[in-house]
């Protein structure tokens, strides 16, 4: 009970800030276009969880079988709106979406339990310092902001960080296995890689289990893909979509001001947040971006957490349990650092990774446990980030005030 009392409570949090923005504003539901970050919230209240049958789309081939994930959701959000139907104004859109995000939050919730297990059950770190470094997580930009406005990246989080723990922790059948592929892949497409590396880490010397495993999840997720009206033109226009996708999206740092993108998107972002500035589209409407620039205490941040991270290449390389983690890294690293797919906004797929930085870091602080400084170390990340992050909040809250008042 006490665990099922602690995710709710976790829940409640993240929705209670939720609330805060929504309450004074309807950017949330009205934007036609990304507003916060390039945030795909309105494309996916519009076209996946609120229409019956989904078209053709681009943006399908990175999630293909996000529209059944949308739907389960959706469903749960009905069941919601039925026993909560004495709440007034409970068909308005503000309150319909108001419970997909309080589903949203409860995958967090169950997300941040899961890391806090891990750091305990397979880091064997202390409940002390396990309960800092997942504070550090929860409290993180990336979490608060991917939690509160409908998006993939939550639960890709959530599938990643179970995937990895019931691995490592050897537990979970083969369809477990299976089910957290379809779903790894499903949710992000490019999710498969990492999911594959794991599998050939952990099972290198089983490979029928790998075989088995890869035959069973292809199956499903193929008849899952085929029950949707767009199942063959994901076969067919999948890849192109995904190319064009990445032509697009592609940006050309160079030099010192590419490894200063990478050390602020990719690392401080995450955690320390970044600048922040209003913008116009080209069609009048305004949003928000991070700048390539950030304040001098997420920097120093930035740069201990990034010493922690190098650090942890001397005394984690043969630990088993770590390969999958730098593939993780090294993976988003590439396609966002090196090849810079969305670089300028790296910080939308944090959640992809963050997860894995904390992993790595918290398997570091089992080499120098008995160091009593690595507590105040990081609780003073966790105040840092705190600091950054409500600055950073305060300038979204303004700007759903501004953009969009009631």
């Amino acid at each position: 009970m006490k665990k099922i009392a602690l995710i709710f409570s976790i829940t409640l949090i993240y929705f209670s800030i939720f609330s805060i923005f929504s309450s004074n504003s309807n950017v949330v539901i009205r934007q036609l276009y990304d507003v916060f970050f390039s945030l795909d919230s309105g494309y996916y209240n519009r076209f996946i969880f609120l229409t019956p049958d989904i078209q053709w789309d681009g943006q399908i081939a990175r999630h293909p079988l996000y529209p059944i994930y949308g739907h389960i959701i959706a469903n749960i959000k009905n069941t919601l709106l039925h026993w909560f139907n004495f709440i007034p104004y409970v068909d308005s859109p503000l309150k319909q979406y108001s419970f997909i995000v309080l589903v949203q939050c409860f995958i967090t919730a169950c997300t941040i339990y899961f890391i806090y297990k891990y750091l305990i059950d397979v880091v064997n770190l202390s409940k002390k310092m396990s309960l800092l470094l997942t504070i550090l997580y929860a409290v993180s930009m990336s979490t608060i902001v991917f939690t509160i406005f409908i998006e993939t990246f939550a639960l890709s989080a959530f599938f990643l960080v179970l995937m990895i723990y019931f691995v490592q922790k050897k537990q979970g059948n083969i369809l477990l296995q299976v089910g957290l592929g379809v779903g790894l892949i499903g949710t992000t497409i490019t999710n498969g890689i990492v999911w594959i590396a794991n599998l050939l880490i952990h099972y290198s010397k089983n490979h029928g289990k790998i075989i088995t495993v890869c035959i069973l999840t292809i199956i499903a997720f193929m008849f899952l893909l085929f029950s949707q009206s767009y199942g063959y033109l994901f076969l067919t226009k999948g890849l192109d979509s995904l190319l064009h996708t990445a032509n697009s999206s592609n940006v050309n740092y160079e030099g010192v001001e590419w490894l200063k993108a990478i050390f602020n998107f990719l690392i401080v972002a995450p955690f320390f947040g970044l600048s922040i500035e209003q913008r116009l589209f080209d069609t009048g409407e305004k949003g928000l971006f991070f700048l390539n620039e950030a304040a001098p205490l997420s920097i120093l941040a930035g740069l201990i957490w990034t010493g922690l991270l190098l650090y942890s290449l001397f005394i984690l390389y043969r630990n088993k349990n770590t390969w999958i983690l730098y593939t993780v890294l090294i993976f988003n690293f590439t396609l966002h650092g090196i090849l810079q797919f969305y670089l300028h906004e790296g910080f939308l797929y944090s959640q992809h990774h963050a997860f894995a930085q904390i992993f790595l870091v918290g398997h570091t602080f089992k080499h120098l446990e008995k160091k009593k400084w690595l507590y105040f170390l990081v609780s003073l990340l966790i105040i840092i980030s705190l600091i950054s992050n409500i600055e950073s909040l305060k300038i979204m809250y303004t700007f759903a005030i501004e953009y969009a008042p009631k």
